[in-house]
């Protein structure tokens, strides 16, 4: 196999392992109290950040630090 096919297979892994990880750490979110509602808060946020007909302020981006402070930092592989 070539080199360049190597990059190819270790890319679309990498992606695929990716998506896989983001949608773990994301659900994770819903073992918090009030989980559903935080995320759904911060994807609601999330998408007024990205829309182009609606004004982002800077208390938009303090409540959505908040929602990301207050669910703590993304659970890491278990201790040994």
């Amino acid at each position: 196999m070539s080199a360049k096919n190597w990059v190819t297979i270790l890319t679309i892994t990498g992606l695929v392992l990716g998506a896989f990880a983001g949608e773990y750490f994301y659900r994770g979110a819903r073992d918090l109290q009030d989980g559903d509602e935080l995320l759904k808060r911060h994807d609601e946020l999330v998408a007024k950040k990205n829309s182009d007909e609606v004004d982002w302020t800077p208390a938009d981006q303090r409540e959505l630090e908040g929602l990301r402070d207050q669910a703590g930092p993304a659970p890491g592989p278990p201790a040994p």
